[in-house]
Formats: structure tokens, sequence, C-alpha cells
């Protein structure tokens, strides 16, 4: 069974790299099947483009490229992608169905958190800056 899935997802990966890569817009057979499984399963995630950015670490701009048939995109993004939507390869190839999603899934759960912590942590030392500047101007009067 695993090398079935290799080799279904090796094929797939050298059909998207050549077909998607270059000129998204006259080739929309496998391209407009992929794009919509990420809009689909973003979509059941109740993700935002700006979400799935944050996640795949990809600009929102690219995200909205691809969902939009604007741009085309090499495998190691459709990867990222993937990842950040929390499913496995099968899962996402698997065109004929609709993708098993589990909203409690630790993994996708995880990485939620952690985008949080990292942008909280920002928010924290654009705080604490606010305060020293505020402490020192006290000080001076």
């Amino acid at each position: 069974m695993y090398t079935f899935i290799f080799n279904h997802y090796y094929f797939l990966s050298l059909y998207v790299h050549f077909t998607l890569r270059g000129d998204a817009m006259n080739n929309k057979g496998l391209n407009e099947l992929v794009v919509k499984r990420i809009k689909d399963i973003r979509h059941q995630r109740k993700m935002s483009q700006d979400q799935l950015s944050g996640l795949a670490d990809l600009p929102i701009k690219y995200i909205n490229r691809i969902e939009n048939f604007k741009t085309g995109f090499t495998i190691a993004t459709l990867e990222k992608i993937i990842h950040a939507l929390g499913v496995s390869y099968q899962q996402f190839f698997d065109f004929g169905s609709e993708p098993k999603i589990n909203n409690d899934d630790t993994t996708f759960q995880r990485k939620k958190l952690l985008r949080l912590v990292h942008d909280l942590e920002g928010t924290v030392v654009q705080l604490e800056d606010i305060l020293e500047n505020t402490q020192n101007k006290k000080d001076r009067y």
C-alpha cells in the first residue's frame, strides 16, 4: 500500500510540477482539481487565506494568486500547503471523495497555537517597549 501511495504521489508530483509550475491559466485540468481541493479543505477548516499563509509560511498574496489561477506553484509549495491544511497526501490527492477533516486534529491545533504564541510574543515585546518608554518619560519629568 505504501508503495502504491508513494508511486501515486510521485506520479502526481511530476505531473503537477510540469503542468502547474508554468502557465497555470492554460492548463486547468489538474490545476482546477488541486486548487479546488485547497479551497475546499481550507473552507472546511474554517481557515482564511491569511491563516493558511501563516501556517504554510507563504505570503498571503501568493495563496490568493494560487486560488485565483494567477500563478503556478511548485511541489514544495504544495507540500507546505497540504501540511498546513493538516491532511495526508493520500487524503489530499483522493479527488473522488470529500477529505475527512477532524477539526480537533492535534497537529493542526498545535500549529495554530504555536502561531498564536509567536504573534503574542511579538505583541508582548511591543508592550514592554511602550511601558519602558513611558517609564523613561515619567522619570524625566
